[in-house]
């Protein structure tokens, strides 16, 4: 192989590296966080945030700020008339999330009425 024919290799290849990374790096960065729909109403996210994909499937939007440790998140959930269950099932998963001793938490429902 001779000098030109290596240099012409090394170039193609530093160059294929390069494409690589570029369009690894394009595929990572988030959309901005512009308008974006849930449920049939439209949103729009805080400028300094970004459009991310869901992470689960039942998240219907998801947008971040920050990064890592410093990261915040606004997450838009829907899940239909009663897809989510009642409102006993709900207060019944928020309370389970809480892994201090049951008795310790002093929690209580209240009814109300708005307006």
């Amino acid at each position: 192989m001779t000098n030109a024919t290596k240099e012409v290799r090394e170039t193609t290849v530093k160059t294929f590296k390069l494409l690589a990374v570029a369009s690894t790096l394009l595929s990572l960065c988030p959309a901005l966080a512009d308008e974006f729909k849930v449920a049939g109403m439209t949103f729009n996210g805080p400028k300094q945030f970004v459009s991310v994909k869901p992470n689960s499937f039942m998240r219907k939007a998801q947008l971040k700020v920050g990064v890592d440790a410093a990261e915040g998140q606004i997450v838009f959930f829907h899940f239909g008339p009663q897809g989510g269950g009642g409102l006993q099932a709900n207060i019944d998963r928020w309370y389970g999330q809480f892994t201090e001793p049951k008795k310790d938490i002093n929690a209580k429902t209240e009814k109300s009425k708005a307006g």
